[in-house]
């Protein structure tokens, strides 16, 4: 049976439903959860005043199982050289631990990463850009593959620490 999630928009008035997120021990899980909960630096707040939008998915529970975000930069396509292009970017996507893989009947396509991911890219496709782009950690393999899966692909990698990764909301136009 599907488990669809809610979306919420992202508000400070919701900073004490996030208080407890956890990504996991890892170092970059442990940034995705800071950010959210408004621990870092640079955080979804300060973000969300810059242009960023943020959401909240929940279950049926009302339970946060993860969040989204969604903004816009500009890149060099092609890289290095080329010329500057909006893209719309994820800054920060987080699952809590205890909803990573879940849920676990059904098909792949049906666990809420991948519900959260779907609703992020047709929202980056009404924002007008034809390309969504994102940074992971380079350790961070799952998500990496997660990425792949969906249908990202690497734009440069090699000795950085976050790799940039994008994907086609609309294909390019050919001279």
């Amino acid at each position: 049976m599907a488990q669809d999630l809610r979306v919420q928009s992202f508000s400070a008035a919701l900073l004490p439903d996030v208080q407890d997120f956890s990504c996991g021990d890892d170092p970059w899980q442990v940034e995705v959860a800071q950010w959210i909960k408004g621990e870092s630096k640079d955080n979804a707040l300060e973000r969300m005043a810059e242009g960023t939008e943020v959401w909240l998915y929940r279950n049926a529970g009302r339970e946060v199982v993860g969040y989204g975000s969604l903004g816009k930069t500009e890149w060099r396509l092609p890289p290095p050289k080329g010329p500057w292009e909006v893209v719309s970017i994820v800054p920060y996507v987080g699952m809590q631990t205890r909803f990573q893989g879940q849920p676990k009947d059904g098909p792949r396509d049906a666990r809420f990463a991948y519900q959260i991911m779907r609703d992020l890219v047709a929202k980056a496709g009404c924002q007008g850009t034809r390309i969504l782009g994102l940074f992971v950690d380079e350790d961070n393999k799952r998500a990496i593959k997660f990425y792949e899966n969906v249908g990202f692909m690497s734009l440069s990698a090699g000795g950085k620490k976050h790799r940039r990764m994008y994907l086609y909301l609309r294909e390019p136009s050919v001279p």
